[in-house]
């Protein structure tokens, strides 16, 4: 329930409705992951596709932005597909 009182439900068996709110281990390139864009408080969708010196991942997002984030700043995104990884 939203504060609001609006109600959203899922399907049990759907996975994707859940997002553990944990630092991942290990950040894998190709993943989906996802993260505020620009340290906002909105998630989204997008998949590592690269990664600096400076230990940062380079997450590009579903409508192609892109930006860096500390894997502290990830969260994996349970089978999600991208029309954009492998690109």
């Amino acid at each position: 329930m939203f504060d609001d009182g609006d109600r959203i439900t899922h399907n049990i068996r759907d996975i994707s409705a859940v997002i553990p709110d944990q630092e991942p281990h290990q950040v894998h390139m190709g993943q989906h992951v996802v993260a505020t864009w620009k340290g906002g408080e909105v998630y989204y969708i997008g998949y590592v596709s690269d990664k600096d010196s400076y230990n940062r991942f380079k997450v590009t997002f579903d409508d192609n932005d892109e930006g860096f984030y500390l894997a502290k700043q990830l969260r994996i995104f349970p089978d999600h597909h991208s029309a954009l990884a492998g690109l």
